[in-house]
C-alpha cells in the first residue's frame, strides 16, 4: 500500500502490531513536528558487529573502513560477541549495526532481546533478517518482534536475500 499515489508524499512506517506500537510510544519519549514522529539519535553512539562468522570477506573490506573511519563508533570484526557485549551494545547506545548471515539469532537469541531494555535503534543488514517464523500454536514471530517489544525504537531489517 506504500505505493498508492495518495502516500506519495506521506512518511510510511510499518509495525507489526498495535501491541508493538504501544510498547514503543510507552518506552520512549517522542516529539512530534508536523505530523511526524521525531525520536532524537545520537549518531557518535553506534557499536556495529561485522562479520561474525568470518565469511563474508567482501561485506567485511567494504564496511570495515567505514566503522574504523569514525573514532566514536565501537564494535567487534570477524569474531563471535560474548552476551554482555550485546548487552551493553543494545543497552548503552544509540545505533547497532549487524552486519552477517541472517539477523544474528545465534548471537542475539529471542529470549536473550525479551529481557533486555533496548536502548538502540537496530539496523540488521543480512539476508531474510526480518524473517517471521510460523509456528502451530502461535502467531509468526521473529527477532524484529522482540527488539519492538523490548523496547528498541527502531528496527530496518531485509526481507529478501541481499547478495
Amino acid at each position: 500500500f506504500e505505493s498508492f499515489p495518495s502516500f506519495e508524499s506521506k512518511s510510511i512506517t510499518r509495525m507489526p502490531s498495535l501491541l508493538a506500537m504501544a510498547t514503543l510510544v510507552s518506552y520512549r519519549e517522542l516529539t512530534i513536528t508536523n505530523g511526524i514522529t521525531c525520536l532524537h539519535l545520537n549518531s557518535s553512539s553506534c557499536f556495529y558487529l561485522l562479520n561474525p562468522q568470518e565469511n563474508l570477506d567482501r561485506t567485511q573490506k567494504y564496511f570495515e573502513t567505514i566503522f574504523l573511519n569514525v573514532p566514536s563508533w565501537n564494535g567487534i570484526i570477524s569474531r563471535i560477541p560474548l552476551e554482555d557485549e550485546c548487552l551493553n551494545a543494545l543497552q548503552n547506545h544509540d545505533l547497532f549495526v549487524y552486519c552477517g548471515h541472517g539477523n544474528g539469532k545465534e548471537y542475539l537469541k529471542s529470549d536473550f532481546i525479551r529481557k533486555l531494555d533496548c536502548s538502540a535503534v537496530v539496523i540488521l543488514m543480512g539476508c531474510h533478517s526480518a524473517k517471521f517464523y510460523k509456528y502451530d500454536f502461535a502467531d509468526p514471530m521473529g527477532n524484529v518482534f522482540y527488539y519492538l517489544l523490548s523496547g528498541c525504537p527502531s528496527v530496518v531489517a531485509n526481507l529478501w536475500g541481499v547478495t
